[in-house]
């Protein structure tokens, strides 16, 4: 399977994500998760911070620097935590937002830069 192919899986994904937080209400968003601590509003943030720190590397690999996934450990934290309370179509607008950015940073990549080194957060 070519990578892009996986992009679209991605996509495809992402979308059945951000339907299912549309058929939320407030209440269900701010319940609990099955994530200790993270209610549903922290899941839907964390999936849209966490496109666009995949962004990050994806700029890195085109432009041959090193970008940070994330500046840190702590500021991924604060930003989830910050968008957690927003309300569904906030959250559903972001969720698809920057799943689009991604994808198109993803499929206009260009030849070879995607098998360029890149550093995650885990290292």
């Amino acid at each position: 399977m070519d990578w892009r192919d996986v992009i679209d899986e991605l996509d495809a994904g992402v979308e059945r994500v951000a339907a299912t937080l549309e058929g939320l209400s407030g209440d269900a968003l701010r319940g609990a998760s099955a994530l200790p601590g993270w209610s549903r509003g922290h899941v839907a943030t964390h999936i849209a911070r966490n496109a666009d720190s995949l962004w990050n590397l994806l700029e890195g690999a085109r432009t041959g620097t090193e970008i940070p996934q994330y500046p840190s450990l702590e500021r991924r934290d604060a930003d989830i935590a910050a968008g957690a309370d927003r309300g569904r179509d906030e959250l559903v607008a972001d969720v698809r937002a920057t799943q689009a950015r991604f994808s198109e940073q993803a499929r206009s990549l260009p030849d070879g830069a995607a098998d360029a080194p890149v550093r995650a957060m885990a290292g």
